[in-house]
């Protein structure tokens, strides 16, 4: 059995918490993306790379060499903070993750069909404590997994973690459910008017549309447009925005308008409409969008299609 399986980065965190200053561990988090950001010389590449092509002129080189660095820290102090938000007593999980559109989800609850949130990889990772705070909140909010196997299995001290906190793994405590091809479970969660999290800027899909994004036209699915239509659910933009601990913020936007006889060239307006919002935050928090990650990002998305089904799904 190997060490991980015993005990991981997680447990040692969640052990510290209770005894050590956040401020502490946020250093910790840094001290973690500053070492990844010099070790890791390809994944480094590749973020600055995608960021100078997207934003010509923009930044000068050491801003732009900031940003970069600002993306692993940050990177890091998110998965902190998702780590052990369920350790958070209400008012610093409330004062991590504000959230800001309640009413929009609100009324689109009142309709008795549930509610579609149109996330995004800005942040990505930092949706958890979103969905986690609203169910706290008393949402049946669930977010919706790309893949089947927990990317978050504990460790032997963490299932003993979470047996002294009765919270659960991770994607319990997010009452996460995989869904790739079968939509039938995110369907039976909005029949009890439930609250969905997808993403749509990802690549596990079936069904893309072309858009313009970063001036370029490429492609983005269209799967939370097509889950809302058949649902009858409301489709309501959401972005995870900031590009520090201290600001992020969730925010869920006013419904997109969707119809059961709507087409595909009223879905591309849809998308569209979701694609210049996504835009607009990146531009505004720049090292939070994970997809930087991707080697020539805007070229992948504008060939997605021409990728095998499979060679989606391992992106």
């Amino acid at each position: 059995m190997s060490l991980s399986n015993l005990i991981n980065i997680r447990d040692i965190v969640n052990i510290l918490v209770p005894f050590t200053p956040e401020s502490v561990l946020m250093s910790l988090a840094r001290f973690q993306g500053n070492r990844v950001y010099r070790n890791n010389l390809h994944l480094r590449n590749a973020v600055y790379h995608n960021i100078k092509t997207c934003y010509p002129g923009k930044f000068s080189h050491d801003t732009l060499e900031s940003v970069v660095r600002q993306w692993f820290i940050f990177k890091h102090q998110k998965e902190l903070l998702v780590f052990t938000m369920s350790l958070m007593r209400p008012g610093r999980l409330e004062r991590v993750i504000p959230i800001e559109g309640l009413e929009y989800l609100d009324h689109a609850l009142e309709n008795g069909r549930g509610a579609v949130l149109m996330g995004s990889h800005l942040n990505s990772i930092a949706h958890f404590l979103g969905i986690y705070r609203l169910r706290k909140m008393g949402y049946d909010a669930h977010a919706v997994m790309p893949t089947q196997d927990d990317p978050f299995k504990p460790s032997k001290a963490g299932l003993a973690i979470m047996r002294m906190t009765g919270e659960g793994t991770l994607l319990d405590q997010i009452g996460a459910f995989y869904a790739q091809f079968n939509i039938r479970p995110i369907l039976r969660s909005l029949s009890g008017n439930g609250v969905a999290l997808l993403l749509g800027d990802g690549f596990h899909s079936t069904a893309f549309v072309p858009v313009n994004f970063m001036g370029r036209k490429v492609n983005f699915t269209t799967g939370p447009v097509a889950v809302a239509r058949i649902s009858g659910a409301a489709l309501l933009p959401t972005f995870m925005v900031g590009d520090s601990p201290d600001q992020l913020k969730m925010i869920i936007g006013k419904p997109l308008h969707v119809t059961e006889e709507s087409g595909k060239d009223h879905d591309a307006a849809i998308v569209q409409q979701y694609a210049s919002l996504l835009q607009h935050y990146v531009e505004q928090y720049t090292s939070g969008w994970q997809h930087w990650e991707f080697e020539n990002i805007l070229d992948l998305m504008e060939r997605i299609l021409d990728t095998s089904l499979q060679d989606r799904l391992t992106v």
